[in-house]
């Protein structure tokens, strides 16, 4: 149950929220009234401050009081506002009292109801519901009336006119007494400073203080306020003397004005007029900026690898090529804003400011001229500006020669072309192509990156190894090329530069076979044209020898006649020279079509060394007496001179003609090899044709194409026939050659009808009569191979005849070995049975050193024999070789009465005798079961095999030069692997070759270096790093091989002539006998018999015995 007073609550609340918002809303509008009475007191007692202040100008004293006052005053106002809002602000029941009196219809319900509540009703006990009833009744009395009424408004709208009349009579006051009112309001406002009354004149200088660039001038314009005076006095006061005054008279606006001329130094300048005194200026004086030093540097493109130039100081004119940076270095005299290079088209290239120094970079692309400009921060300019020029000149146009061939040419089978070309270019080049098309074909270009790194050099030298074999080239087919350069100028772009075109042509075998035919028979008859010549001068020097028979002296026809002999003489030995010369290029044109075997290439090479041998000394040494005598005029000498000279020539005849044998069989030897290769060729273009017709349905475009080249095998077929007739009329002369199996060949070859088939053949393509062609193909094709297999057995006839020689040689050599090696022994015994006769050592060093004279010859022989074989061992010549030096040094051993140590020097050259004997039966061996005499056919088919395959891989490697590891394809990364893979079983290929040739041929200075080359390729590709190093090593790897090809094919007779002793022929070998030299019994008896049935003569089997049976002793 709820007490009394809880009941009461709820309308009283009410009323007294009410009325406490009436009261917030009352005391805001009492403030805004105090407010403004404040404001109006300010305006109004500072106007009378300032009012008085003005009139009367008091002292410090007077108006420091009155301005206490002043505030004091208003802070009494404001501070009494303060409190009586504070503190004395009206309740609620006043509030409840003054809106009964604003309000008279409220009749004081508005104070009933809140004294009921708060005072009656407890003190005199009056009823709850009465005073709850008298609340209501108050509250709803409120809501017909507006408290805002209670607001002082017109108090306010009378402060409010007040303030706005005050402003306006300040305003008039300020108006109509300006000087006395802002005299008085100064004082007002500076009470406590002191006040000095104000000039009646006061000038006014422009501008005051000022900068003025040297050497300008300076207006000094001097206005007055107050009193005009007749005059101003005005002061110029340099740095440390005495002011210097100018009078001034007004102008005709009334001021006063002064100029000072071209100021060159800084002072201060002041005006004084009646009384009045201006502060003291300052005039700066500031320099304008200029350019003291100017370094300027030309830096050229990179491309062009030169360095920077760098020129005169203060010389600003460039002369530089297209693309080069001209750098800038520049001092001025002050400090400066802003620099510009200023070029000729008024564009504006900012230059970089550090403290006094500038710098900056503009791009030679264009003549030009330009200024440089400098502002500091007053904005002033350097004066007159210096004019530059920039000339720029081009880089020039490359150009691309050829050098070798610098020719149309044809290409051997080797498809191989040599190319050597020169760039030259300013500044050097980025790259070469080798291009090419194929007969009139513009369309399509064939495109090889040529590798090099000589970026920098104004002239390169190159040379290309092209291999032309992918191109697959059919004969007669014409190849375009030529080499395009572009230069490193990658300003403006790289520039080409082409060379002139050149072509390549194919040639048929067939041409290739007549012209190298065509060059033996002019050689030949060159021959027999200086053999008849020779023939006849022999002839006229028995006649002059006759007719100088019994003349005791010498007449000048005589003199004249000799001197004829002895030209022609020369003249023969000259133009068989000449001969041997020429037959050198028969020799390079077989060797690079590979028409022969390397034999018949060393006997034109032997025919060569004969030739050119023909003055031999003997011969030279009688042509020397010939001219003595004539000099002499002496008859009898003239006599002997001639006789010599008949017998060195008779010599002479006597080798021509056996050269001339040897020249005719070479030149049959060699047709029939050339027209064995033709059949060759001939079959496998058959068999490709075959096979191509047997692949299925062909086009007719195909069967033109494959009748065109039918066609050449049909022409191939007539030449071949031919040929072989031509080649049994010249076999005639020589009964041993196989006349009767080419005759057998040829008879074959026209039973076969091989060329009425390959016409057929042509026939049936030309009119699309596949079925046909391919039947008489296989015709043609059965055909070409009886042909080969009969000449095949021709040649194998010739080559078992060149066996024959070299077997003969190989057992003159051993019979002579055998005689040496008793002779050895025997000399040896004897020297044991007399060790103290100096008579019988004497006798034994003579005949040791016989033995020894003999070995020479024994070498010699066999130095011969090795430029006609391969598959002689180099151990023999090692072993002869140390055999000679023991015989050597056993004969001073005896000629210095050291009989002990003869005998071992004695027993070592026996030893190595032996050992020379067993090698040289090895070689026998070899030599008998070869199917090649020399040894250098399989070698030089496998040689060639590698050599074609590095030929191959050089070209697969070209591409992945630029490739850089890192950035790789998959497919590029494949290619290294593959590569990789490639060039190391091509090292293995060539290292087993070496290994199983090793004993017939010195190949370990050939092919030490290639091997190393290939293992360093190797690595490069397996490290995915193709560089230049590896292009050239490549390079360097298929030209050694080459040159290992021709340098065995062709023997240097020059040095075979001048190795004449057993010194000079020895060759790297066993440092001593090997360790178990005949010491396997069994070795020695299986031997023996190979030895005993190899086809010797008879006579040496005791001495092939006897030497078995010795080494056999020597072991025990």
């Amino acid at each position: 149950m709820r007490s009394h007073t809880d009941k009461n609550t709820a309308p009283y609340e009410q009323l007294t929220k009410y009325l406490k918002r009436v009261r917030s809303f009352y005391l805001k509008t009492e403030t805004i009234k105090i407010l403004l009475s404040l404001i109006l007191y300010l305006l109004a007692g500072g106007i009378i401050l300032a009012g008085f202040f003005g009139l009367t100008e008091p002292g410090v004293a007077v108006r420091t009081a009155l301005f206490f006052v002043y505030v004091v005053g208003g802070a009494a106002i404001g501070a009494g506002a303060v409190v009586k809002l504070i503190f004395r602000g009206p309740t609620l029941r006043a509030i409840a009292i003054k809106l009964e009196r604003t309000f008279p219809h409220l009749r004081t319900r508005l104070i009933a109801g809140y004294d009921l509540h708060r005072e009656l009703s407890v003190k005199f006990g009056y009823s709850s519901a009465l005073i709850e009833r008298a609340c209501e009744k108050a509250l709803e009395s409120t809501k017909e009336i507006d408290y805002r009424k209670l607001a002082p408004k017109k108090a306010i709208r009378l402060l409010l006119r007040a303030i706005a009349l005050t402003v306006a009579f300040v305003l008039l006051i300020f108006f109509l007494f300006p000087d006395q009112m802002g005299i008085g309001t100064q004082l007002a406002l500076h009470p406590f400073a002191l006040y000095t009354k104000p000039p009646k004149t006061i000038l006014i200088v422009s501008p005051g203080d000022a900068k003025v660039v040297k050497l300008e001038d300076l207006k000094i314009t001097i206005r007055v306020q107050g009193e005009k005076p007749r005059k101003v006095n005005l002061f110029r006061k340099p740095e440390n003397t005495p002011p210097i005054e100018f009078v001034l008279r007004p102008d005709s606006t009334g001021d006063f004005s002064y100029t000072f001329k071209e100021i060159r130094a800084p002072f201060e300048y002041y005006a004084e007029a009646e009384g009045y005194k201006t502060p003291h200026y300052k005039v700066f004086v500031v320099d304008k900026p200029r350019i003291l030093s100017l370094q300027l540097i030309i830096q050229p493109p990179s491309y062009t690898g030169l360095p920077e130039e760098k020129l005169d100081k203060n010389d600003g004119n460039v002369n530089a090529l297209y693309g080069s940076t001209i750098k800038y270095a520049i001092k001025v005299s002050k400090a400066v804003s802003e620099a510009n290079i200023l070029l000729g088209d008024s564009t504006r290239v900012p230059l970089r400011i550090v403290g006094d120094s500038l710098a900056g970079t503009i791009g030679a692309k264009r003549d030009d001229t330009y200024k440089i400009v400098v502002v500091d921060k007053d904005r002033n300019t350097n004066p007159d500006p210096i004019q530059y020029r920039i000339r720029v000149y081009p880089d020039e146009m490359p150009v691309v020669r050829i050098i070798s061939p610098a020719a149309d040419v044809d290409i051997s089978e080797e498809m191989k072309l040599e190319i050597a070309f020169s760039g030259e270019d300013d500044y050097g080049f980025s790259s070469f192509f080798l291009k090419y098309r194929r007969g009139d074909d513009t369309t399509r270009i064939g495109k090889i990156n040529i590798p090099f790194k000589d970026y920098l050099k104004k002239r390169v030298d190159l040379t290309y190894n092209w291999d032309l074999s992918p191109l697959k080239m059919t004969p007669n087919e014409i190849v375009t090329y030529w080499i395009e350069g572009y230069d490193n100028d990658f300003i403006s772009g790289p520039k080409l530069a082409r060379s002139r075109e050149y072509s390549i042509r194919l040639p048929s075998l067939e041409e290739i076979i007549e012209q190298v035919t065509s060059e033996t028979i002019e050689q030949t008859g060159t021959f027999v044209k200086n053999l008849e010549e020779q023939k006849k001068l022999a002839k006229e020097i028995e006649k002059f020898s006759r007719d100088l028979q019994g003349r005791t002296e010498m007449q000048w026809e005589d003199k004249q006649k000799a001197q004829e002999i002895l030209e022609k003489q020369e003249k023969i030995a000259e133009n068989l020279k000449a001969l041997s010369q020429d037959m050198q290029k028969t020799i390079d044109n077989l060797e690079k079509n590979a028409l022969v075997a390397s034999e018949i290439i060393e006997k034109i090479q032997e025919i060569q060394r004969i030739l050119e041998d023909i003055m031999t000394p003997e011969m030279k040494a009688a042509m020397d007496q010939l001219r003595r005598a004539m000099e002499n005029m002496d008859p009898n000498m003239l006599r002997e001179a001639l006789k010599k000279l008949q017998e060195n020539v008779d010599e002479l005849l006597s080798k021509l003609d056996q050269t001339l044998t040897l020249l005719k069989r070479i030149q049959i030897e060699q047709k029939l090899q050339s027209l064995i290769k033709l059949t060759q060729e001939l079959k496998e273009m058959q068999d490709k044709i075959n096979e191509a017709l047997a692949s299925g349905k062909l086009n007719p475009d195909s069967l033109q194409k494959l009748a065109a080249s039918e066609k050449n095998i049909e022409k191939g077929v007539d030449y071949l026939e031919k040929s072989l007739e031509a080649l049994s009329e010249s076999m005639n002369e020589f009964p041993d050659m196989p006349k009767d199996q080419i005759t057998k060949a040829l008879s074959q070859m026209k039973s076969d009808q091989i060329q009425k088939y390959a016409q057929n053949a042509k026939e049936s393509m030309e009119s699309n009569n596949q079925q046909g062609a391919e039947k008489e193909g296989q015709n043609v094709s059965e055909g070409l191979k009886n042909l080969l297999s009969g000449l095949n057995s021709a040649m194998e006839g010739l080559s078992l005849q060149v066996k024959k020689e070299i077997l003969q040689a190989i057992q003159r050599v051993l019979s002579a070995l055998f005689y040496i090696s008793n002779n050895t022994e025997e000399t040896y015994s004897s020297i044991n049975a007399n060790l103290t006769e100096d008579e019988a050592l004497s006798r034994e060093a003579e005949r040791a050193n016989g033995i020894n004279e003999e070995l020479k010859i024994v070498i010699d022989e066999l130095y011969d024999i090795g430029g006609k074989t391969f598959l002689l061992s180099p151990a023999v010549g090692a072993f002869l070789g140390k055999a000679k030096g023991s015989l050597d040094e056993s004969v001073k051993r005896l000629t210095g009465r050291n009989p002990l140590g003869a005998k071992g020097s004695l027993l070592d050259a026996l030893a190595y005798e032996n050992a020379a004997i067993q090698e040289l039966m090895k070689s026998m061996e070899s030599v008998a079961s070869s199917s090649s005499p020399s040894g250098m056919q399989s070698f030089f088919e496998q040689l060639q095999k590698i050599c074609d395959g590095q030929g191959q891989l050089n070209i697969a490697t070209l591409p992945l030069a630029s490739a850089r590891p890192g950035g790789l394809t998959p497919e590029q990364q494949a290619a290294f692997a593959r590569l990789a893979a490639q060039q190391e079983a091509l090292r293995k290929s060539l290292e087993e070759l070496q290994r199983e040739y090793e004993r017939f041929a010195n190949l370990q200075a050939k092919f030490d270096d290639v091997l190393k080359d290939m293992e360093e390729v190797t690595k490069d590709l397996s490290q995915q790093n193709v560089n230049d190093e590896t292009i050239r090593r490549q390079n360097r790897i298929y030209s050694r091989m080459l040159e290992a090809q021709k340098s065995l094919h062709q023997r240097d007779y020059t040095e075979r002539r001048e190795s004449k002793t057993g010194k000079d022929i020895i060759r790297s070998g066993p440092a001593g006998l090997p360790e178990n030299l005949g010491e396997n019994k069994k070795a020695l008896q299986e031997q023996l018999l190979r030895a005993l049935s190899e086809p010797y003569p008879r006579e040496y089997d005791k001495q092939i015995k006897a030497y078995f049976r010795r080494l056999e002793e020597m072991k025990q």
